[in-house]
């Protein structure tokens, strides 16, 4: 996320308001609005956060991505590291 909101602040300093950025440059300061990874994926794709609950049987990983992160490890544990034939880039 934060490589998005560099990006967006770039946007807006060299595009939407370039004139006043000219001006006043140390007005432009690159700030998050804090909505983590998490939040986004709980709140902005309902079907797929119904999918990672009902898979991990808990909606504990809204609050807590590390739980994603355990998810994911034993996930890319069971299917290889995708190097190997039959690994996961072979889907």
């Amino acid at each position: 996320m934060v490589v998005c909101a560099c990006l967006f602040a770039e946007i807006l300093k060299h595009d939407v308001f370039a004139n006043f950025y000219q001006i006043f440059p140390e007005k432009f300061q690159n700030k998050t609005n804090g909505v983590t990874p998490r939040r986004w994926l709980a709140f902005c794709n309902p079907p797929l956060r119904d999918l990672i609950t009902d898979s991990l049987g808990t909606q504990a990983w809204i609050s807590d991505l590390d739980r994603l992160k355990v998810r994911a490890q034993a996930c890319m544990h069971a299917v290889g590291t995708g190097r190997e034939k039959g690994g996961w880039q072979d889907w």
